[in-house]
């Protein structure tokens, strides 16, 4: 994540996931990072402008790349 505040250092970004682990809660509160500690589901979606799915799960990154690409995201 922090790669992305070195390119990007105004960039709005949202982590998404049912758990997160303690050191990358560390580096979203530092960056202003918003957390949603919820399981995906397509209202994530909205209002965004680039998805970044990293998940363990393939079939959760695929669902994500899924609903983003029929928004045009």
């Amino acid at each position: 994540m922090t790669f992305l505040f070195k390119s990007s250092p105004n960039a709005l970004v949202t982590i998404v996931a049912p758990t997160i682990r303690p050191e990358t809660l560390s580096i979203a509160e530092a960056y202003g990072v918003r957390c949603i500690l919820e399981a995906f589901d397509h209202h994530h979606l909205s209002g965004h402008q680039m998805v970044i799915a990293c998940t363990d799960q393939p079939e959760v990154n695929i669902t994500v790349y899924e609903l983003a690409k029929k928004r045009g995201i």
